[in-house]
């Protein structure tokens, strides 16, 4: 079970991999929602583990790119609990329950998701204006005015393989759960009637618009 790859070929499009392939339909399968929902997780789980990867290709101090990627790992990582998100999101207690170590972990990259690195809302990131002052006496005695920034340094060793851990643990259960599904769906098309599957809609993909940007799909 692997995404369906499409090329265009010839002023058509191609379906990569499936040599016999006739047509492609929407499914229509009780299960078909949470099949999607499950293949959108995987990639955002795929691109996590795959920005922690980037951080252990960088060596020597910390560098710009590597708070990049860790940003980019807990922020794709943490959009697979989202309650608000379009897809029914994953269940931390399911996952992680079992081991309150692994939960506290994971409700403290949630924190730090949503109270620090979306929303400036903790006191991880501080900025105090500032007055610089002369040697009394001097002319002018106000020499500037500025502002001192605090940021807390999120990414140590500790902290990444705790996410490490987190992310691999998250990907292994939905491929299994992926497969799953995908081999009960396999198991009830195979006992319907290949021309009735014919008759149902072709899959159709409409690019959205930049007036769909703040609507919930």
């Amino acid at each position: 079970m692997k995404p369906l790859t499409i090329t265009f070929v010839d002023n058509k499009f191609h379906l990569e991999g499936y040599p016999d392939a006739e047509k492609v339909v929407a499914l229509a399968h009780p299960k078909a929602a949470w099949f999607t929902d499950l293949a959108l997780h995987k990639n955002d789980l795929d691109f996590a583990a795959d920005s922690l990867d980037g951080i252990s290709r960088t060596s020597g101090e910390l560098t710009f790119l590597q708070q990049v990627f860790w940003r980019s790992a807990i922020i794709h990582f943490m959009k697979c609990f989202d309650g608000s998100a379009s897809r029914v999101p994953l269940d931390a207690n399911t996952l992680y329950g079992a081991e309150a170590v692994a939960l506290q972990e994971y409700d403290q990259f949630r924190k730090l998701r949503n109270k620090h690195f979306v929303h400036d809302e903790n006191a991880w990131l501080q900025c105090h204006a500032a007055i610089v002052l002369n040697k009394k006496g001097a002319d002018p005695e106000v020499a500037d005015v500025g502002y001192l920034a605090f940021r807390i340094q999120t990414l140590n060793k500790g902290s990444f393989g705790n996410l490490w851990l987190l992310v691999t643990r998250a990907r292994s259960w939905v491929v299994q759960e992926l497969e799953r599904v995908h081999a009960t769906i396999l198991s009830d098309l195979a006992k319907s009637d290949g021309d009735s599957l014919r008759r149902l809609p072709d899959i159709q993909y409409r690019p959205p618009t930049f007036a769909e940007i703040g609507r919930k799909k």
